[in-house]
């Protein structure tokens, strides 16, 4: 199986897509709790390259080890989300405004999905990550945000 989470994104073909958003998708419960759509280790594949803004901070361990009991061995996984730690730098430079990193870190407020949780830095999830037995593949910023590629060992 291949799986797919991504909040307001578009739905990838042969992927088991999920998006807590768009109406008639799966519910917002899937962020912690995959068990009714995934057993654990039956994915070969998951996409997930922005939903850690939406975990919160002191959730985000155990989302990522859930997340990660889902993937089979040899299986490759992709996360993401704001840097914080880009985001502090840009304000530093004076490359963003304090609007403009709020609404990076927290979103623009004006739903239940536009309410950003929390940002992480690169370097706390790819050890999070290493901490599941996922190998680092690639690490990728894209100016105030991240993307992780790993495989489970």
């Amino acid at each position: 199986m291949k799986l797919h989470i991504g909040v307001n994104e578009d739905p990838i073909d042969g992927y088991l897509n999920i998006d807590p958003v768009r109406e008639g998708s799966i519910n917002a419960s899937v962020l912690t709790d995959l068990t009714p759509w995934v057993a654990k280790a039956e994915c070969r594949n998951i996409l997930a390259a922005n939903v850690l803004d939406f975990v919160p901070a002191t959730k985000m361990v155990a989302f990522l080890e859930h997340l990660t009991s889902k993937l089979r061995r040899g299986g490759e996984i992709i996360v993401g989300g704001t840097d914080l730690y880009s985001v502090c730098l840009g304000l530093f430079n004076d490359k963003l405004t304090i609007p403009d990193a709020n609404l990076m870190i927290y979103g623009n407020q004006q739903h239940a999905w536009g309410t950003k949780h929390g940002a992480a830095s690169i370097t706390d999830i790819e050890n999070i990550l290493s901490s599941f037995g996922i190998t680092i593949t690639k690490k990728v910023y894209e100016e105030y945000s991240f993307y992780i590629q790993g495989t489970r060992q």
